[in-house]
């Protein structure tokens, strides 16, 4: 709390931070307040500056005590999910690992949306996990997490790639397409559905304004951009590491040596991202691990995710080979 309270904000939240004072000030967003992003951001940093006018203190310091705030709650609400399902030892040290990536990670951009959608959704992704349904957790529960959640993926939607695995290896692990449709997952599904209706109807101005000035000033990279961010590191590595913890906390009939093979993995990948499993894309370093110890796992499970997560990246990697040869014969 200190060093980010001592280090100067980042300026993408800055300057949200002077957009929302506006923004409370009277002018409406996307006419008198112009923001490329939709509007969901504006709502999650907005109690910060509401209370440092209430409590008249600076707008940064508030910004800090609210996140910190969220972090606190969302550790709480991931410790009695872990409580539920894993032993003493084992739950420290996730609690740890988790709390780690809250706050140490993303010091150097603290407060950034990435940062809040980790906070927002690392409950339901933990419910993803170790299916605490099976523990005990309310079916009302496990749907505010997920709507909790819709908080934190909406402002990143290409990260809900790594949620969509988890529930594919939950459906193949278990063979029942049922999985898909708790409650927590349900709950992500409407709320991400009705983000766009709720922008159609509060923020109209977004979709009048800002979308078409963004197709004309982004060209195709603007329609184009969801399949290429979903190759990046960060998000093939949030959704990899997620696999990892699924295959590491199993519901049915894993051993201790099952558990020391996924750790190995885990190892052996970590050493493989500075070799042949990096390759480059345009601007972006897109993680592909071709590792032959998944391709020669005879858990059938494991075989047909690494085969759906090989063929998604080709099938990426071709999209965006085709939309830069299009707009390169559009230049010329």
């Amino acid at each position: 709390i200190v060093y980010t309270a001592s280090r100067d904000i980042n300026h993408d939240t800055a300057w949200y931070l002077a957009s929302i004072a506006n923004w409370i000030g009277g002018e409406a967003l996307y006419v008198g307040v112009y923001e490329v992003n939709p509007p969901l951001a504006f709502y999650v940093y907005a109690p910060s500056v509401v209370l440092s006018k209430i409590a008249g203190v600076d707008e940064t310091a508030s910004l800090i005590g609210w996140i910190y705030l969220l972090i606190g709650c969302s550790l709480l609400w991931c410790y009695r999910i872990a409580n539920r399902c894993l032993s003493a030892d084992r739950r420290d040290w996730l609690m740890l690992t988790i709390a780690i990536a809250m706050v140490a990670s993303p010091i150097a951009d603290f407060a950034q949306r990435e940062q809040l959608l980790l906070i927002l959704a690392m409950p339901y992704l933990l419910t993803l996990a170790l299916q605490p349904a099976e523990a005990g957790l309310s079916r009302f529960e496990r749907a505010l997490v997920g709507l909790i959640a819709v908080f934190g993926l909406a402002l990143k939607p290409h990260y809900l790639a790594a949620p969509l695995l988890m529930i594919a290896v939950r459906v193949l692990q278990k063979r029942d397409p049922a999985v898909a449709f708790r409650s927590e997952n349900l709950a992500v599904g409407a709320g991400c559905l009705f983000y766009p209706l709720f922008i159609y109807q509060v923020h109209p101005a977004y979709y009048q304004n800002v979308v078409p000035f963004a197709v004309d000033f982004y060209g195709a990279g603007y329609g184009g951009a969801t399949f290429q961010e979903i190759l990046t590191i960060p998000s093939m590595l949030c959704a990899m590491e997620l696999v990892a913890l699924v295959r590491l906390f199993p519901l049915e009939d894993e051993t201790d040596q099952r558990i020391s093979e996924v750790m190995q993995y885990l190892e052996e990948l970590e050493t493989q991202m500075t070799g042949q499993g990096i390759v480059m894309i345009s601007d972006n370093e897109v993680l592909v691990p071709f590792s032959a110890k998944i391709m020669k796992e005879k858990d059938r499970t494991s075989f047909v995710m690494s085969a759906m997560l090989v063929l998604g990246l080709i099938l990426g990697v071709a999209i965006i080979l085709i939309k830069q040869s299009v707009a390169g014969r559009a230049i010329q």
